[in-house]
């Protein structure tokens, strides 16, 4: 299976989703007021400043129309789906594949206090974010963090390599899988979407994933920008599912879709202001939450 995140991502997720936290209009405010420990402090102090922050997003809106508003957005979305899959009381284990600087497991630390979690990436991201993990003095005692090097081939991501982290099949568990579906083969992924439908029923699903036709040259809303941007952090898109298609896809492995954003729904949901104005996303990623 090829990679789950990259260093540099994780970074560039982390300051956007800073900037969003700091938003004034709390109709369009991201809730990640953790993002920022994880960037370097000249970084936190200068996007204390507003000016500063206003620069940062116009230059982000320049060279990639829709991507700072996605990824605001698209943390909140998957905020909001974490939160209603943990009111059922019942979530056990909460796994995050390519976990890269994702704050929730100590946001939510109130809520998961007796949900076991794992977040799975590459050992080199593992440990930088140990690292500044202790640095910042933030805990989470039910939370094990599972370095696994799928690039190169030494692992291998299938029932038996996640009972070895601790991980149970026979539980009920909620796989976050966030901004990373685009970075691997279509078979690997669908190995990971086969993988997850044979764990305990009920169990739940959320991710996001680019439109297969970006691949085949069709554009949308920032697609050209996206792949572009992508391909030159060392990251291209490599896969895709057909627009309108995703009921059909998870269908093969027995998985039911419980909500689905579409752009326009993400826009119309999380990108309007007070004011009503509206500020559109990236016009070719959807975000699914779906059981077994």
């Amino acid at each position: 299976m090829s990679k789950f995140s990259r260093m540099s991502s994780a970074e560039v997720m982390a300051l956007v989703r800073t900037i969003g936290n700091k938003e004034k209009d709390i109709k369009l405010r991201a809730k990640d007021n953790l993002a920022e420990l994880f960037l370097p402090k000249p970084f936190r102090l200068l996007l204390n400043v507003s000016i500063i922050r206003n620069v940062l997003q116009k230059f982000y809106a320049k060279k990639i129309p829709g991507g700072f508003p996605y990824i605001v957005a698209k943390s909140r979305a998957i905020d909001d789906m974490l939160e209603t899959a943990l009111s059922s009381g019942d979530i056990q284990q909460l796994v995050f594949l390519g976990a890269g600087y994702d704050t929730r497991s100590y946001r939510y630390k109130s809520l998961l206090s007796r949900t076991r979690i794992f977040e799975i990436d590459h050992p080199e991201i593992i440990e930088r974010k140990k690292a500044l993990v202790k640095k910042q003095n933030l805990s989470q005692n039910n939370l094990v963090y599972c370095a696994a090097d799928f690039d190169q081939g030494k692992d291998e991501f299938d029932m038996a390599w996640l009972a070895k982290q601790g991980i149970k099949q026979n539980v009920k568990t909620l796989f976050i899988i966030d901004g990373v579906s685009y970075f691997i083969s279509a078979p690997a992924f669908d190995n990971v979407l086969n993988i997850i439908a044979q764990f305990q029923p009920d169990s739940e699903l959320v991710f996001d994933y680019a439109y297969h036709e970006i691949l085949d040259g069709k554009s949308y809303h920032g697609s050209d920008e996206f792949k572009a941007s992508l391909k030159s952090m060392g990251e291209p898109v490599i896969n895709g599912i057909k627009e309108n298609s995703i009921h059909a896809h998870l269908g093969r492995f027995n998985l039911n879709i419980v909500s689905l954003l579409k752009p326009l729904d993400i826009e119309k949901r999380y990108l309007t202001a007070s004011n009503g104005t509206t500020r559109p996303p990236y016009g070719f990623l959807d975000i699914v939450h779906a059981k077994v």
